[in-house]
């Protein structure tokens, strides 16, 4: 078939939205430290703070999709990650970050969760029954008792 230059049909722009990047953006913490700040949605409310070996230690230990905030429903929010190769689990990135195990908790010292450089989580004995690190690094599969 031959068209005119005026009967030509013309491409349909695309008009869906691209996601925004949600890549980490590096800066010196305030106390003189290399830092990373980890986007946890896509406008750009909301940020982790992360040391860059101990984000290279998460995405090692295979949780390679994004971070997001997440809610506990009694007023706590936490930075969390998809399970790999589970069924809707979230990983709990403090736990990967201290290799926290079963009967350890993590502690927040200055209160922020959202802070998880090294300096801001303590290990503490606890009554946790799940050990993130090993959810992460065999794709959800297991859980410790």
């Amino acid at each position: 078939m031959h068209f005119s230059t005026a009967q030509q049909p013309t491409a349909r722009p695309d008009h869906r939205r691209k996601a925004p990047s949600r890549q980490p953006t590096a800066f010196i913490d305030e106390f003189g430290a290399a830092a990373l700040k980890v986007p946890l949605d896509n406008h750009g409310l909301n940020h982790a703070i992360v040391h860059p070996h101990a984000y290279q230690w998460v995405l090692d230990s295979g949780l390679i999709g994004a971070w997001l905030l997440n809610a506990n429903g009694r007023g706590r929010r936490y930075v969390r990650s998809w399970t790999p190769g589970s069924n809707g689990t979230l990983t709990l990135i403090a736990r990967v970050i201290m290799d926290a195990g079963p009967g350890e908790i993590i502690r927040y010292v200055n209160g922020d969760s959202l802070d998880l450089r090294i300096m801001n989580l303590r290990s503490m004995r606890g009554r946790a029954t799940r050990r993130d690190s090993c959810l992460a690094s065999m794709g959800g599969t297991a859980l410790a008792v």
